[in-house]
């Protein structure tokens, strides 16, 4: 078990493991007196059954925020919703604004810097969503939990019944500037100053994947799927943690060539002998594995899962651009699933290590990946660059930017991206100066001799300049 805690806490977060699945830990809420707080156990707990170890650590962090506030404060007399509203919105503006006051003194303790506006939310729905939950967490508790613990949580509980009046903080605030709190809207799918996105150079996507599969030095297997991830990244337009989420059975072959499928690693559902069962039971029953997004971060194996938007059954389709990729990519995966993929009886994952990995078989890791493609960067005389667009994401941005020049429609670039929003596709829409100059010059080259004049100022003169006394200068 091993405990962490931030600066100024008055608690500690533990992981602790579970024997039963390995590789899988939960974080659990401490105090110094080594009691755990039951109620935040119970919404980990919760959690664990659909999020990942990696949501379920950054709520509880939340939570410790939010009881370290409640202990600083004192606030164990909470009698009226007043009280108990007000206490909420000091908390909201502790966290946005800091805990120090304007003449440098920290009542509290904690040494709260001030958080983004963005962060500020976050922390505050995790705990918003805690406080609702905690009218449902059952009363009882192990004797070792002192009256003090006890107590918390039934002021937490009446913190709750404040909050779930009207859902959110948000609601009472109104999203302005009341109480001093600037709060932005809940959909955050892209920031205000979210600056245009990178692409990775269109003119070597071709020559990586070329080169990748004509290097000698490495075997014909991980030539092979390296380009193949390549593909999927660059023109099929998916994020690289997803390539670790695919498995065997999510590539289908057809007329037109192959088709690639995005499925939720843990909810996706298939029929068998007339019963549904989901990924995360086959992982569990026929492997002995976990969802891997639901592992702990420091997990070899882990990957990340971003929620997208599926076409039915927690099922998205991966669309090719061009179409044509498809048949280029059915006949790599022929080569690779009939002759190289190693057989692999304990895992279902369509990528697998290979002899450079070291774990021959297995599936592929996070950082044998990023390996893989810093050196297919090098050998096209590229350096890993994100500011560039050189790097695994800029391969997602390169295919948003060639769905949009292409003209499609917002809801089929939408669809195409996997986005839950229209607006998350505007980075691709945003244009580079050199881009927008050229089309502004293109534009008046077209126009200047049909409709363009040479302005008159006389009459902007004659306005503020009644005397005249400009008359040499503007005709000089």
């Amino acid at each position: 078990m091993m405990h962490n805690s931030q600066s100024g806490s008055k608690c500690s977060i533990a992981t602790l493991p579970i024997r039963e699945i390995s590789g899988r830990v939960l974080p659990i809420i401490c105090f110094d007196s080594g009691h755990i707080f039951g109620s935040a156990l119970h919404h980990a707990l919760q959690l664990a059954r659909t999020r990942s170890i990696a949501t379920i650590t950054n709520t509880t962090r939340s939570i410790v925020l939010l009881l370290d506030f409640y202990i600083s404060t004192d606030a164990d007399n909470l009698a009226s919703d007043g009280d108990r509203q007000r206490f909420l919105t000091t908390f909201a503006l502790a966290l946005q604004n800091g805990t120090s006051v304007p003449d440098g003194i920290d009542p509290t303790g904690l040494n709260w810097k001030p958080r983004s506006l963005r962060e500020s939310r976050r922390v505050w729905q995790n705990c918003e969503k805690f406080l609702i939950e905690c009218r449902h967490f059952p009363k009882g508790r192990h004797p070792i939990e002192n009256t003090w613990l006890f107590t918390t949580d039934l002021r937490l509980k009446k913190l709750a019944r404040t909050t779930s009046k009207s859902l959110s903080l948000f609601a009472h605030l109104k999203f302005g500037e009341q109480n001093g709190i600037d709060w932005i809207p809940r959909y955050s799918g892209i920031a205000a100053n979210q600056r245009r996105a990178i692409g990775f150079p269109t003119d070597k996507i071709m020559k990586l994947i070329t080169t990748t599969l004509e290097n000698n030095r490495a075997s014909k297997a991980a030539r092979l799927r390296d380009a193949l991830a390549f593909i999927l990244l660059a023109y099929g337009g998916i994020r690289s943690s997803e390539l670790f989420h695919i498995w065997i059975t999510d590539i289908v072959l057809n007329d037109s060539g192959a088709r690639a499928f995005l499925r939720h690693p843990s909810d996706y559902t298939v029929k068998r002998a007339g019963m549904t069962i989901t990924r995360r039971s086959e992982l569990s029953d026929r492997y002995n594995l976990i969802p891997r997004h639901m592992m702990d971060p420091s997990h070899p194996l882990h990957a990340g899962w971003k929620g997208i938007s599926f076409d039915y059954n927690h099922s998205a389709v991966v669309y090719w651009i061009p179409p044509v990729i498809g048949k280029i990519f059915a006949n790599l995966h022929m080569l690779w699933v009939s002759k190289f993929r190693p057989v692999a009886p304990d895992h279902p994952y369509y990528f697998t290590s290979v002899d450079i990995d070291g774990d021959f078989g297995g599936p592929w890791t996070r950082s044998a990946f990023r390996r893989s493609f810093k050196a297919a960067c090098a050998r096209i005389g590229l350096q890993l660059d994100q500011a560039k667009g050189i790097s695994p994401h800029g391969m997602r941005h390169a295919y948003g930017i060639a769905a949009t020049t292409l003209g499609l429609s917002q809801s089929a670039i939408q669809q195409m991206l996997h986005h839950r929003h229209p607006l998350s596709q505007e980075v691709y829409k945003q244009q580079s100066f050199d881009q927008v100059t050229s089309q502004i010059q293109y534009a008046y080259e077209n126009l200047k001799s049909e409709t363009l004049t040479t302005p008159n100022f006389d009459s902007f003169f004659w306005k503020s300049d009644p005397q005249r006394l400009f008359n040499t200068w503007r005709h000089s």
